[in-house]
């Protein structure tokens, strides 16, 4: 799934069955990636906004240094900084952990 695609199944359920296996997909690959760069655990971490990914994160704790660098933390960080706001009201978020 690329960042930013609008998602439109035919009906409400197919649409949230739909969303959560790409939500899967996406997750397992950016662990995947974030293990692969040597950046720290496998985890990914998506943050979506009206049916759109917005951001996402990996954890990055032994490339940065930084204790706080987990997937979570890197994607709304990547959130915030993409929609220029600190406030995140509507956005969902979607881990693989």
């Amino acid at each position: 799934m690329a960042l930013g695609r609008q998602l439109f199944p035919l009906d409400p359920q197919q649409r949230r069955r739909w969303v959560r296996r790409q939500e899967k997909q996406l997750n397992e690959a950016l662990s995947s990636r974030g293990v692969k760069l040597g950046h720290g655990r496998q985890v990914g971490t998506v943050v979506f906004r009206n049916g759109m990914a917005v951001s996402e994160g990996w954890n990055e704790v032994l490339r940065s240094k930084d204790p706080t660098a987990h997937a979570e933390i890197v994607a709304i960080r990547n959130a915030r900084r993409k929609l220029g706001r600190y406030d995140l009201t509507g956005c969902e978020i979607d881990s693989s952990c």
